[in-house]
């Protein structure tokens, strides 16, 4: 009996280039080329004993290639390289907002001339010309992972740190543009030698029940509030998979048997356009395999492959994906490696005494958890994959050498659904969202007035088909309304929107208004409400409505990245004169939850114990936390809380990875107790 440990690796970016500019917006597929997918490759070249899936979305590859070149710009890069004597005013705000776009706590803080300029430009003083130089060139250096830091260029302009000149920018643009270039050969290389397995994703990135029938978002969850206008567009969700998989092809030299769906969005209907397609296996999530059987899967049944419509599912384990994804950056590797390694012998041990195999899929985006890593991937996952090697009755695999292993067991339903809360509510039922949704169908309603169907339009128009596929990206609708949120927002708005635009041009027809502001107003982002000045009272009960009415409340905090299982789901707090108070709830069972977990304030960098209590602490815990501690100075704090384990090890920090800023201050009340 074996275990075998599946890591699926999902490599996305949307795209960024306007379609009518040209010019790409943003800069995430060049900076992720300078770290991730290259440090992922020497991974598995420094342990070629180790397996895994690695999944490439084919609008990223298509982006890669075009960064190779020398002569392609994005925005960013654009003022990175123009002459520093040449900067305009304009140029010189662009910097100064934008260039600190980095997890600074990892990939800015550890070098002293990056610290240098932030601090001059956080206390809004001029830069000098050599100062701006050299922001133009640490944005990228920084941002450069192991492979590209051990290369002779890179290695110069760490140790000089300052003083950077117009060659030392072109340089290093020329480095990392050889690397990218170098990324599909080397990805066919290890494909080839049988380190990981290459499998991607249809076209664009959507969401496939809702391009076949909007409605579908109901089949997820009944209360889905859906959009005016139904879509139902089943020749472009078949042409997402066609195309993902020619792309492919084409990328890599060799075919991919397997797809991990946009967001591992699956429902019947998109079964069978995978199948007809010739997609022999599917990845997506365990809180679907619950879905699909009606009841929680039992442990070895989480550890089995499924087979519906005649393609095989395997089901990602959700806990251990997210320790990887949102975790494990906090702790000490050797703690996190023994910790994960614990957990999947537990699994290996749920097999029992049973002669059947097991699968156990770890699968996460393959990109933005490594930032926040001090060593970011190449210092981690080596020795997480040697930790899984040294276990007895577990080894590594690829998906379909897993498969080969195990024999599927007959999926009897297939449930509607994402890996995020086994819903589709991430990307559909908000009103912004679903405003997107109307937008889209109408455009799509105004082509097929031209075209009968889609075959048509490749047909007829090769680059409104393209068009058409990129506007149907999920990426958009993760940035719309409620949910997750960017400096970059309005950004991801407005590419949107120009997709559309540039398809109603490309017809012919007028552009509507409606396409030409935003589909919501922004909303500030970095501060939350300010809250009234009352004493509640400290029994760690809620159930009074008005206990806490006219608190401040901090939600989860979600960006690129989405964690779905959280501890801590929300945050009240108000002050009187001389006190905090927090109330934190936790879920249906609070004191079960936090087990020996300890919970932490940490207040403008400086961390207190809220529970157990102590001696600078009241608190209670029922129903919900609730803590006093004395007020911190200031109007404006920036607050978090920190979940820690009994060994010390932080597993949760909540509303995220960067702290809220809150305000202590309001339409103050009288400060009555509430009891």
């Amino acid at each position: 009996m074996t275990l075998h440990v599946a890591f699926l690796w999902h490599m996305h970016q949307p795209f960024y280039q306007d379609p009518i500019t040209r010019v790409a917006t943003m800069p995430w597929v060049r900076l992720h080329g300078t770290k991730d997918y290259r440090d992922l490759a020497w991974v598995h070249q420094q342990v070629p004993s180790a397996r895994a899936t690695v999944n490439w979305v084919p609008s990223l590859m298509q982006q890669l290639a075009d960064a190779a070149n020398l002569d392609h710009r994005d925005a960013f890069l654009s003022v990175a390289l123009k002459d520093a004597s040449s900067l305009t005013d304009d140029d010189v705000a662009y910097l100064r907002q934008h260039f600190f776009s980095i997890h600074q706590p990892t990939l800015l803080e550890p070098h002293a001339g990056y610290r240098a300029i932030r601090d001059k430009v956080t206390a809004d003083k001029p830069l000098t010309e050599a100062e701006r130089r050299d922001l133009q060139v640490w944005h990228t250096l920084a941002w450069c992972g192991h492979v590209v830091r051990s290369e002779t260029v890179a290695q110069r302009l760490f140790a000089q740190g300052s003083n950077f000149s117009e060659a030392d920018k072109h340089a290093l643009h020329e480095a990392i543009c050889h690397g990218l270039a170098d990324l599909p050969d080397v990805w066919g290389a290890l494909a080839r030698s049988g380190s990981v397995e290459l499998s991607t994703t249809p076209y664009a990135h959507p969401i496939l029940p809702l391009l076949l029938d909007t409605h579908a978002a109901t089949a997820a969850d009944p209360a889905t509030p859906l959009p005016a206008r139904r879509l139902h567009a089943p020749g472009d969700a078949a042409a997402h998979v066609r195309a993902g998989l020619a792309a492919h092809t084409e990328t890599f030299g060799t075919p991919a048997i397997g797809m991990w769906p946009a967001e591992g969005a699956v429902s019947p209907a998109a079964l069978q356009v995978f199948a007809a397609a010739g997609v022999q296996w599917l990845a997506t999530d365990e809180a679907l395999l619950d879905k699909s059987l009606g009841r929680r899967a039992t442990a070895s049944e989480r550890l089995s492959p499924w087979e519906f419509e005649g393609v095989k599912l395997v089901y990602r384990d959700h806990d251990l994906s997210d320790r990887i994804g949102f975790v494990y950056a906090d702790w000490q590797p050797e703690r996190a490696y023994a910790d994960f390694a614990d957990a999947v012998a537990n699994r290996r041990d749920a097999l029992g005494g049973t002669e059947r195999d097991g699968v156990l899929l770890v699968a996460l985006d393959g990109e933005n958890c490594w930032e926040r890593y001090p060593s970011g991937i190449a210092g981690f996952l080596p020795g997480l994959y040697k930790a899984i090697e040294a276990l007895s009755g577990v080894e590594l695999a690829t998906i379909s050498s897993a498969l080969a292993r195990v024999p599927a067991r007959p999926l009897p339903a297939m449930a509607t659904g994402s890996w995020i809360d086994g819903t589709l509510r991430t990307w559909i039922g908000d009103p912004v969202k679903n405003r997107g949704w109307d937008l889209l169908s109408d455009a799509r309603a105004a082509v097929h007035a031209h075209y009968a169907d889609f075959s048509a339009i490749e047909a007829g128009d090769p680059e409104l088909a393209q068009l058409l596929l990129a506007a149907e990206s999920s990426d958009w609708w993760w940035w719309f309304g409620e949910g997750h949120s960017s400096p970059y927002d309005s950004a991801f708005d407005h590419l949107f929107r120009r997709h559309l635009q540039a398809i109603y041009q490309r017809i012919g027809e007028p552009v509507p208004d409606a396409l030409r502001s935003p589909l919501a107003q922004p909303t500030p982002a970095l501060r939350e409400a300010p809250c009234e000045t009352f004493s509640p009272a400290v029994d760690g009960h809620s159930a009074w409505f008005f206990k806490w009415h006219g608190a401040g409340v901090v939600s989860p905090a979600a960006g690129a990245d989405h964690r779905a299982a959280r501890l801590i789901e929300r945050l009240h707090y108000t002050v009187d004169a001389d006190t905090l108070y927090l109330r934190v709830d936790l879920g249906p069972e609070p004191r079960a939850s936090l087990g020996t977990h300890r919970v932490e304030l940490e207040v403008d960098g400086q961390r207190q114990q809220l529970w157990p209590g102590n001696n600078t602490t009241l608190c209670a815990l029922a129903d919900v936390l609730e803590v006093a501690v004395p007020r911190p100075l200031g109007a404006d704090v920036a607050l978090r809380l920190v979940l820690v384990n009994a060994h010390g090890d932080a597993v949760e920090t909540f509303p995220g990875a960067t702290p809220a800023t809150v305000r202590l201050t309001s339409n103050a009340m009288t400060g009555w107790p509430r009891g």
